[in-house]
């Protein structure tokens, strides 16, 4: 049963104090993101609304002296204290796990008239995303990575919980990372805005119902991208902080406690930095957990219906060969998770970038969110798998595909690996000037693995039982990779001829399908022997 969350007499003391705060006026940075100007705009015309609701409500409530058992959606006793936990404590209305109609409701942007999905302008990417991320104690490899002490990381989150008390609306996401019951991380994500939360029910997958009172998360992510921090004058007078006072240069920021599983993101608008911090504290807590293995990868069913093909190190190319295909099933996008019982997927959703005129465009739905580009040729689109009902787990994958990207075509469309452990230990992802290597595929984001990589390397070699393992090259255009996937599916690559053998990998063909291997037969020798150099 819903309760209110004021006594009678706090809301009495809220009437002697004024409601005008100044918490919840959100003025614009002048160097902030496009897409955040709207959104402090949008919370700030919220701000007045919710002012004038909680006037006559408090008018109501304190003069009249009417029953307070009100039920109002975003109005949950259990939840707010819940929240409590995080040091939020909410002012204005809190939901939790809101269905599509409300979170569209609330958002900023268009609503599509005839299939109903949300349409948003897109915020680019932070290109430096590394230099904005500090972590805490960290036990494993930092890369170049900033390491702030550990009293920041507790202001962060303080002065981030006060902003979330006071935001016009919250919105919190309670569901798992990972769809086996038996290796998953349950996850919480508390975001300002119901354009991040449509985002987080798309992808976060969702569990049994239960009370908030008693779900007790492995992972806490505040996501603000409203956050900024308040003129010199309203400091001065809160003692509030400054970047300065956070360890920071600018308002922008990601600050990461692996110690708590705790993540607190301000003034970035960003649903891949969401994506990447919900995968990265997932991993660390199910690994840390069962040794189970999440690997950034698409997942399909094989044209069997029983089988699974694992694509490791997959790019938006091949996501949208799999998602567009009318022969194929995806099962999951993004993350997989590969243990002793089988595989399952990490996340409900897909996150896919296309152009403006893309078929994929029509076959959204409600619930489904568009982030265009500022000039509108390109789209990101955000949408749940197609439907259907998915199994939590399936078999060990029969086929596992590493997707390389590889503009020069040393790599071939389609090849067989030699030595799938020694090539998952490698990484090799890229090749360009040079070959690019990470970290047994445990790196999510700019340089950051979840765990130590000869770890993972090791519980992936027990898990592994592949009967085929290829290379694709993500560089190859949608059609040609659909080809290439569609011959792995149906089983018909095994039965390929191998052609040009190194100690790498060698080349399948088919008539299906088309090779750019280097006419020059002496050039491509002195780039395959320079590759398997670096490679063994």
């Amino acid at each position: 049963m819903k309760t209110p969350r004021n006594t009678r007499q706090l809301l009495a003391a809220l009437v002697q104090s004024g409601t005008k705060q100044s918490c919840c006026n959100y003025s614009t940075s002048a160097k902030a993101a496009p897409a955040t100007n709207v959104l402090q705009q949008h919370l700030a015309s919220q701000t007045k609304i919710m002012h004038k609701a909680q006037d006559k409500y408090l008018e109501r409530v304190v003069q009249h002296q009417v029953d307070l058992m009100e039920d109002r959606n975003g109005d949950d006793a259990q939840h707010n204290w819940s929240l409590g936990k995080a040091q939020i404590y909410p002012q204005f209305d809190a939901y939790r796990n809101a269905d599509v109609e409300t979170l569209v409701k609330k958002s900023f942007g268009q609503v599509d008239g005839e299939k109903q999905f949300l349409r948003v302008k897109q915020i680019n990417d932070i290109n430096d995303y590394q230099k904005l991320v500090s972590q805490e104690n960290k036990q494993i490899s930092t890369g170049s990575y900033t390491s702030k002490d550990e009293k920041f990381h507790r202001r962060t989150q303080r002065e981030t919980g006060w902003y979330l008390s006071h935001t016009p609306n919250s919105f919190t996401q309670d569901g798992a990372f990972g769809s086996s019951n038996q290796h998953s991380c349950l996850i919480r994500v508390v975001t300002d805005n119901s354009v991040s939360g449509l985002f987080l029910k798309n992808m976060i997958l969702p569990i049994r119902k239960t009370a908030p009172s008693a779900f007790s998360y492995d992972s806490l992510i505040l996501h603000a991208p409203g956050f900024q921090f308040i003129p010199p004058q309203v400091v001065e007078e809160f003692s509030g902080p400054t970047p300065k006072d956070l360890g920071l240069s600018n308002e922008h920021f990601v600050f990461e406690n692996d110690q708590t599983n705790t993540s607190v993101i301000g003034g970035l608008f960003s649903s891949s930095i969401l994506l990447d911090n919900m995968a990265y504290f997932g991993a660390r807590a199910i690994f840390s957990k069962t040794s189970a293995v999440v690997l950034p990868s698409d997942s399909i069913i094989n044209k069997d219906n029983w089988s699974s093909t694992l694509f490791i190190n997959s790019n938006n190319t091949v996501r949208s060969a799999l998602a567009n295909s009318n022969n194929l099933t995806l099962y999951g996008a993004h993350y997989n998770l590969l243990s002793e019982l089988g595989l399952s997927r990490c996340v409900g959703g897909l996150l896919l970038e296309v152009e403006s005129g893309s078929a994929f465009l029509n076959k959204l739905k409600s619930g489904d969110l568009v982030e265009e580009s500022t000039d509108g040729k390109k789209a990101r689109v955000i949408t749940s798998l197609k439907q259907g009902v998915y199994p939590n787990i399936v078999h060990t994958p029969k086929n596992i595909v590493f997707v390389v990207e590889d503009n020069n075509f040393i790599v071939p469309l389609l090849g067989k690996v030699k030595n799938p452990q020694q090539f998952f230990q490698r990484g090799l992802t890229s090749i360009g000037k040079e070959p690019t290597f990470n970290k047994s595929f445990t790196v999510f984001g700019a340089q950051r693995a979840y765990a130590d990589a000869q770890q993972v390397a090791e519980a992936f070699a027990k898990i592994n039982k592949a009967s085929n393992v290829y290379i694709v090259n993500g560089s190859y255009d949608e059609a040609k990779i659909q080809q290439a996937i569609s011959l792995i599916s149906s089983g018909e690559a095994s039965t390929l001829k191998e052609e040009q053998p190194n100690s790498v990998f060698s080349i399948l063909s088919h008539s299906s399908i088309e090779n750019k291997a280097w006419k020059d037969q002496t050039k491509y020798t002195a780039a395959i022997k320079q590759l398997e150099e670096k490679f063994l």
